[in-house]
């Protein structure tokens, strides 16, 4: 299913039926409920789950943008942490029945067969995607070596540009920087810095943003870095280079 498209009930109700049904053993009286609420944390858990369902399903009041973005286990775990307790004294109950032995081996069995869809998923995605182009994210080691290099060389909330913005994406995650320009979704006004950016790395600023003191980050298999003399070259590998970019009046 693409993003965009919005979700099927026969997808969404199966997923949530037990954890949901753990969750509404634990509330289910108006007394339970309020009882629950009382809690600070398990007011977050609420709002969790309204507002991560409502995400999933926001068809229902806009045009569907990237939904399935939403499903990644959010509400299925809150629902699933409202509704430990439940399962926990259903758990008790079934080894004060069965005793621990017959429990512990009904326990292990339908524990099997509950993960065994995912296991298989993940088997076969390990060998699918072992040698595939763009399946995941890799870094290279002259990736690694910049972003250790950044973490320990350079103040941390530093600003860095980069020619190739999935360096720049990379960055805020191995890093303790901030940047001008990384994925289209993560940027504010991301269509105006996406040009701006542009501008930069062909020798124009037309972000006065672009004026303050920053890192280039540059991909040396891109081209020159035309901007080269007005900075100093603090880093180099096989691969990337950073200067240091003084303030442009």
């Amino acid at each position: 299913m693409e993003d965009g498209m919005d979700r099927e009930a026969i997808t969404f109700v199966p997923a949530y039926v037990l954890v949901g049904l753990l969750a509404f053993g634990r509330l289910r009286s108006p007394q339970r409920t309020l009882g629950f609420l009382r809690s600070p944390f398990h007011r977050l858990l609420a709002v969790w789950v309204i507002t991560w369902f409502a995400l999933e399903n926001h068809e229902f009041a806009i045009t569907p943008v990237q939904p399935l973005h939403f499903t990644r286990g959010y509400t299925w775990s809150a629902l699933f942490l409202i509704g430990v307790p439940f399962l926990s004294k259903g758990l008790t109950w079934l080894r004060e029945r069965l005793g621990s032995v017959v429990a512990g081996t009904a326990i292990g069995i339908c524990t099997i067969l509950f993960v065994l869809d995912n296991a298989v998923w993940m088997a076969i995605q390990t060998r699918t995607n072992a040698h595939a182009e763009g399946a995941g994210i890799h870094l290279t080691l002259d990736q690694r070596d910049l972003f250790t290099w950044l973490s320990k060389n350079v103040p941390a909330n530093s600003l860095l540009v980069s020619n190739d913005p999935m360096n720049a994406y990379l960055a805020l995650v191995y890093t303790p920087h901030r940047t001008y320009y990384s994925h289209n979704y993560n940027t504010p006004y991301s269509i105006r810095r996406y040009h701006a950016l542009g501008d930069y790395f062909n020798g124009r600023i037309t972000d006065p943003l672009l004026k303050q003191p920053l890192l280039a980050v540059v991909y040396e298999g891109n081209g020159p870095f035309v901007f080269a003399d007005r900075g100093e070259r603090i880093y180099t590998n096989g691969a990337y280079a950073v200067y240091r970019m003084p303030a442009i009046p």
